[in-house]
């Protein structure tokens, strides 16, 4: 199947897909917003108990998508937040809001918990809702359980969208 988009939207599209990957860590979420409040990076590293080799990780993760920037000339300077960053920040602020994180995550962490990881033997025995019990391979149990909690997941996404 051939690409539909044209090349300007593929532009826009791998843009995209950088910010979000640069986005994509809690801690690089937090970092960029300490960042904004005009915190030092040495004062974040502290405050999250990172090392000066993950912070200088994330950072660069957050400067090669243009969401900070620091002078070349002058590395001893804090870490300033470049427009793109003060955008993508307020947008992300909106997102729980959009998302309904306050319906959702509560009710995830109910489907999670009613279907708990197993830890333990190979081998795990479980009875199904129909009462019939049967023998299981542990990675089997799993696929189960992720696909069980997903259509749980699934159904409250439909609830709450609709």
């Amino acid at each position: 199947m051939k690409n539909q988009q044209s090349p300007d939207e593929r532009k826009i599209t791998r843009f995209i897909a950088r910010t979000f990957n640069a986005l994509g860590h809690p801690a690089r979420l937090i970092l960029l917003e300490l960042l904004y409040e005009g915190k030092a990076s040495m004062e974040i590293a502290k405050q999250l108990n990172m090392t000066r080799g993950a912070l200088q990780a994330h950072l660069d993760k957050l400067m090669n998508a243009d969401l900070i920037w620091q002078d070349p000339k002058d590395p001893s300077q804090r870490y300033l937040v470049q427009p793109l960053g003060e955008k993508v920040l307020k947008m992300i602020k909106e997102i729980p809001t959009q998302l309904h994180a306050d319906q959702l995550i509560p009710a995830f962490e109910k489907i999670e918990a009613k279907f708990p990881k197993f830890e333990g033997k190979e081998n795990v025995r479980i009875n199904i809702e129909s009462g019939v019990g049967f023998s299981l391979s542990r990675r089997h149990y799993e696929k189960a359980r992720e696909m069980q909690v997903q259509k749980e997941k699934n159904e409250i996404m439909g609830k709450i969208f609709s």
